[in-house]
C-alpha cells in the first residue's frame, strides 16, 4: 500500500500548495483511490508536481460532507467516468456554531446544488467498492469518552439540531492479511473508528492508520483516553493529519516514535507489503 498526501495542513516546500483540508492518493492491489478533495484544486497542482497520475483514479471517496474535504470535486476532471462514493446523509446542510459572535456559518458541500452525475448516494453500513477496498460507516459509539462534537450542527425547518455525523465513513484497504485504515476526520472518534474497522475485520492484523482524529478541540479528558487506547491497539504506523491538530500530533510522535509518521502535503508512505 502506498499512500501519497496531495494535500493537508501543513506544507514545506514552495512547490506545493496547502490548505485547511485533506486529499489523499492511495494505491493498492493495482488500484487508486482518491480519498478526499480539500478545499479548492490545491490537490490537482501538487498531484501535478508530484507526477502522480490521476488519470489512474479507480474510485473517488468523500469521508464527509465538510467543504474541507469536498470543495475540490467540481474543478476534477478525467476522460473517463470516476464513480464519487458518499453517505447519502452527508447531503444535509450542515453548519457550526461560533461562540464568539453567537452565530452559525455554513460548512458543508459547496456543490449542494450541482450534485455530479458520476455521485453514488451509500446508506448501507459497509460497501465494498472495489476488491479488497470498502467503505464503513453508520459507525457505532462504543467508547465512554468520544462524543458528537457539540459545535457541528445540521439546519433544518425545524431550527439547528445536532448533527451525529453518521455521515462519516472509513476507507478500509485489505492487503495481504492486514487492513489499512483511513479516516478524514474522525468525527464519532478516532478509537470508535478503529473498533468498526475491527468488528468488521476481526482477523486482520493492523498495518497503517492514517487520519484526521478531530483532537484539536477536544478536551484533556478525551486526549488522555485515546491516548491510552491507542497505546492498547497493535498496528504498524500511525500517521495522524489535518484536524488532529500540531499539539496532539507531537504527543502522539512522542509517545509512539518510529511507529508514529508526521507526513505534511507532498510526502508518501509505503507499507512493507506493497
Amino acid at each position: 500500500m502506498k499512500l501519497t498526501v496531495l494535500n493537508e495542513n501543513t506544507v514545506y516546500r514552495k512547490e506545493y500548495k496547502g490548505e485547511h483540508g485533506l486529499s489523499l492518493l492511495v494505491e493498492c492491489s493495482g488500484r487508486h483511490i482518491l480519498f478526499d478533495a480539500g478545499q479548492t484544486d490545491n490537490y490537482l497542482h501538487n498531484a501535478k508536481v508530484l507526477k502522480a497520475d490521476l488519470s489512474a483514479i479507480d474510485a473517488i471517496v468523500l469521508s464527509h460532507g465538510h467543504y474541507d474535504h469536498t470543495g475540490g470535486i467540481p474543478f476534477f476532471h478525467n476522460k473517463k467516468a470516476v464513480p464519487i462514493y458518499m453517505q447519502k446523509a452527508a447531503l444535509r446542510r450542515k453548519v457550526s456554531y461560533q461562540k464568539d459572535t453567537d452565530s452559525y456559518y455554513f460548512n458543508g458541500i459547496p456543490w449542494l446544488e450541482n450534485l455530479p452525475k458520476e455521485l453514488h448516494l451509500l446508506e448501507d453500513a459497509c460497501t465494498e467498492i472495489l476488491p479488497g477496498m470498502h467503505l464503513i460507516s453508520h459507525i457505532s459509539y462504543r467508547t465512554d469518552f468520544e462524543k458528537p462534537n457539540p459545535k457541528f450542527f445540521l439546519a433544518t425547518e425545524d431550527g439547528y439540531v445536532q448533527d451525529d455525523m453518521s455521515d462519516e465513513q472509513i476507507l478500509v484497504v485489505e492487503d495481504a492479511d492486514k487492513i489499512h485504515i483511513f479516516a478524514g476526520c474522525s468525527h464519532p472518534g478516532i478509537i470508535n473508528c478503529i473498533y468498526e474497522a475491527k468488528h468488521y475485520f476481526p482477523d486482520k492484523k493492523i498495518g497503517c492508520i492514517a487520519a484526521g482524529m478531530h483532537l484539536i478541540d477536544a478536551g484533556e479528558m478525551r486526549r488522555k483516553k485515546t491516548m491510552e487506547a491507542l497505546e492498547k491497539e497493535e498496528f504498524d504506523m500511525l500517521i495522524p493529519m489535518h484536524c488532529t491538530g500540531m499539539h496532539d500530533i507531537i504527543k502522539l510522535k512522542e509517545k509512539f516514535g518510529e511507529k508514529c509518521k508526521i507526513l505534511s502535503t507532498g510526502d508518501s508512505y509505503v507499507s512493507d507489503a506493497f
